[in-house]
């Protein structure tokens, strides 16, 4: 009598260590790391669409600096767009050439693009020639993979 009851808790005791290394194993899930938002890297508060930067420079009407005037003018203007979820979503870089003027010389834009999890996909630049780079992952969300593409079509 005494064997079978050593026996059976024996057995009890295994199949309840097997029950809580199966109910361990199937309640842990590859935990994917949540990257910080471009919000969060920049510091900004609140739900930003749109940031506006102007860059001046300082532009002398003569060629000697203590004899004439100094006068700042746009040079360049920088619109970052972001998505809802506070990543970047579009640059475009204006740069301005004509004193005085709102005339261009040169624009350029750069998409970026991100999949369920917020992680960046891919982003391409629209200039002569489309430039595009893209980013693979593992399962947790680490970079595994980066490849630069050229004259490919976004």
């Amino acid at each position: 009598m005494q064997l079978y009851s050593k026996d059976k808790s024996y057995k009890l005791i295994i199949c309840l260590k097997l029950l809580l290394i199966a109910a361990c194993l199937f309640s842990c899930k590859v935990p994917v790391i949540k990257p910080k938002t471009d919000w969060e890297k920049m510091r900004l508060s609140g739900k930003v669409k749109q940031l506006t930067e102007l860059k001046y420079s300082e532009r002398y009407t003569t060629s000697k600096k203590q004899d004439s005037n100094s006068k700042l003018e746009l040079t360049e203007k920088e619109i970052t767009k972001f998505n809802p979820d506070g990543n970047i979503e579009e640059i475009q870089k204006i740069y301005y050439d004509l004193p005085d003027s709102l005339s261009y010389l040169n624009q350029n834009k750069t998409v970026f693009t991100y999949d369920k999890e917020r992680l960046l996909i891919k982003f391409y630049n629209t200039t002569d020639s489309v430039r595009q780079k893209r980013f693979e992952y593992d399962k947790r969300g680490n970079l595994i993979k980066a490849q630069w593409f050229l004259n490919s079509t976004p």
